[in-house]
């Protein structure tokens, strides 16, 4: 008898039973993410609910290649329920911690969720999901692998959880978030006009935002501040860039104070400063909100100042990874 009503868990453990004793779908689904060269890695473990203080992870299935080591998809499931704010942030943060401890060498971050929903999403919410699949796909995917009963159940499930899906993604807003905001942009237009800060609505409680000046390239990679202020650094990013290449070339020309950092596939240039929350209020996060758009704006000049050689060593060290 079919299942009537899909949740998000069912179809979790119906992805994780796959990749565990599946080889053809695991290898499928590899080769549809950023993690598509890693041709021949098996799967050797799957995480489901991972939790860590950085929150929880719906799947992370590891990847070994024939030299024995690891790579690994974090994937996020999602039928109806909101994303959370800085949910896809915190995805990054887990997999990080496990790319600066060295027991992964690559990641992705995949979003399965119904088309529908994905094309719900606002612009920007889901950026840090560089692959997305949707239930559709994965029921092309099993019908088309065999007329065993097994792989027709697993597709008619997997359609009939997309159709589940309702409702979209809300930013969920408040007062103090915006009251917050607005003070930070006063101060931004008022000190640092460097950093060309916007001034918009942000998710209750956000603390990462973005800054790209006009003048930073978005080819062959794309640049950008990224200030983490629940974290306390400020990063000038270079997408698809390997740290450890980066650093070879550079190491002699940064400053003392700044260090770089793989982060997922882009390489970070990172200044360290004061971290705050939004819950504390303006004048509490005052001081700490100054040092990181100083921190931003150096960041902005250093890369005007040394663009040529900045840019050669990103383009030298562009990571498949």
């Amino acid at each position: 008898m079919p299942i009537g009503r899909k949740f998000e868990r069912d179809i979790d453990l119906l992805l994780a039973e796959e990749f565990m004793v599946n080889e053809q779908f695991a290898a499928w689904f590899l080769s549809r993410s950023r993690l598509s060269h890693e041709v021949g890695a098996r799967v050797v473990d799957v995480d489901v609910s991972k939790a860590t203080s950085e929150g929880e992870s719906d799947l992370i299935v590891y990847y070994e290649r024939g030299s024995g080591e690891r790579v690994a998809l974090f994937i996020e499931d999602k039928i109806n329920a909101p994303l959370q704010p800085e949910q896809a942030k915190r995805y990054v943060s887990r997999a990080e911690a496990l790319l600066a401890g060295g027991d992964l060498e690559a990641v992705d971050y995949v979003l399965c969720a119904p088309a529908a929903y994905i094309k719900s999403c606002p612009a920007g919410a889901i950026d840090e999901f560089t692959t997305r699949l949707s239930y559709e796909d994965l029921a092309e995917h099993f019908a088309a692998a065999g007329t065993s009963l097994r792989a027709q159940y697993r597709a008619r499930f997997l359609r009939e959880a997309a159709c589940k899906h309702k409702t979209h993604w809300e930013r969920q807003i408040d007062d103090a978030t915006n009251a917050f905001w607005d003070a930070a942009y006063a101060l931004a237009s008022r000190e640092y006009p460097i950093l060309e800060m916007g001034k918009k609505t942000y998710t209750k409680n956000q603390t990462w935002i973005t800054f790209r000046p006009r003048d930073f390239p978005t080819m062959p990679q794309k640049v950008e501040i990224h200030y983490k202020g629940d974290r306390g650094f400020v990063d000038l990013a270079f997408g698809s860039t390997s740290a450890h290449r980066m650093h070879t070339a550079l190491r002699s020309k940064l400053p003392a104070d700044m260090t770089l950092h793989q982060t997922g596939r882009s390489t970070s240039l990172r200044i360290e400063v004061p971290a705050y929350s939004i819950a504390a209020g303006w004048d509490a996060g005052r001081g700490a909100v100054t040092a990181g758009f100083a921190a931003a704006a150096r960041l902005i000049s250093f890369f005007r100042e040394h663009r040529d050689e900045l840019m050669a060593a990103a383009v030298a060290s562009r990571s498949t990874s």
